[in-house]
């Protein structure tokens, strides 16, 4: 995790998030409608994910990034990795998420992503 703030840098510098914000359990990054949250989990099975939140008037949805990822036609699921058994494969995860965020970001329409992170949320 603390690979994070780096491997996500690009939030920052090409697509105007503030942060990162470092908490106990995530790194978040703030966009003007959209939250990033790359997240570690070092129990039985470890992993690291990221995952995006929008905020509704109805309640904040949220959902993981491999999620969104697949419903953008972007690529399977299988793009975005998130078990980590190790720090350099948590590292190599990170690299492919931040990947296919920088994809996301680049490739779909913002509102199709917000409304993809309401379709994919609670999955």
């Amino acid at each position: 995790m603390d690979e994070a703030p780096t491997k996500f840098g690009f939030l920052t510098t090409d697509f105007d998030f503030v942060g990162p914000e470092i908490t106990e359990d995530a790194v978040l990054f703030y966009g003007r409608d959209l939250v990033v949250s790359v997240n570690g989990y070092s129990g039985r099975e470890p992993s690291v994910w990221t995952s995006l939140s929008v905020k509704l008037p109805t309640g904040e949805r949220t959902a993981e990034l491999s999620f969104v990822y697949v419903h953008l036609a972007l690529g399977p699921a299988q793009d975005v990795p998130n078990g980590a058994a190790s720090a350099r494969i948590a590292s190599a995860r990170l690299d492919r998420q931040s990947s296919a965020l920088r994809r996301v970001l680049h490739e779909a329409d913002h509102e199709a992503i917000l409304a993809a992170v309401v379709a994919c949320h609670g999955r």
